[in-house]
């Protein structure tokens, strides 16, 4: 069996404040995809993302997640995005997040997608750790994928880079 590899596709690095964030023109070629996000957000917001510019509601998610104050599960069915940062990482606070999306560009099935995020959120002044599965409910092969915030704007500096997996 061959050793999957990560193949980077792009990187954006955010010069100026930004309220969202797009890769297009997703080549075909790959059996899953990753994006690696890193960065921080210049007041108390939460991030979320859409693929193929479909803001309908077609996505499902179920997580968990886990601060200080103690542990939380949740799920959401038909929600117009799936939040990858949900409860906002808060004024100065910071977020390292990885999103898979496995099979995107097969045409016979829903997508899934695993997101593992970390961020300090200021307003419970503490650390979260957050874990995700999601599903876009289209068999469509996802060929963008878009980043936003809910309130506020990614700081200078936030970094998102997308990698192909080959299997």
């Amino acid at each position: 069996m061959a050793t999957p590899t990560y193949t980077p596709l792009a990187t954006i690095t955010l010069s100026s404040a930004e309220s969202s964030v797009t890769f297009s023109s997703i080549p075909q070629t790959y059996r899953d995809l990753i994006v690696s996000v890193a960065g921080t957000g210049t007041a108390n917001a939460a991030y979320y993302l859409r693929v193929n510019g479909d803001s309908g509601s077609n996505y499902n998610t179920v997580g968990m997640k886990a601060r200080s104050s103690g542990p939380e599960s949740y799920a959401d069915a038909t929600q117009a995005q799936v939040y990858v940062v949900g409860n906002g990482w808060g004024t100065g606070g910071w977020f390292n997040s990885q999103i898979q999306l496995l099979d995107y560009s097969a045409t016979d099935k829903h997508k899934s997608m695993l997101i593992r995020n970390g961020n300090y959120d200021n307003s419970y002044a503490s650390p979260t750790v957050v874990g995700v599965a999601a599903r876009w409910a289209n068999n469509s092969a996802i060929s963008s994928i878009y980043f936003s915030t809910n309130t506020s704007t990614f700081a200078v500096g936030t970094t998102f880079s997308l990698f192909g997996i080959a299997s």
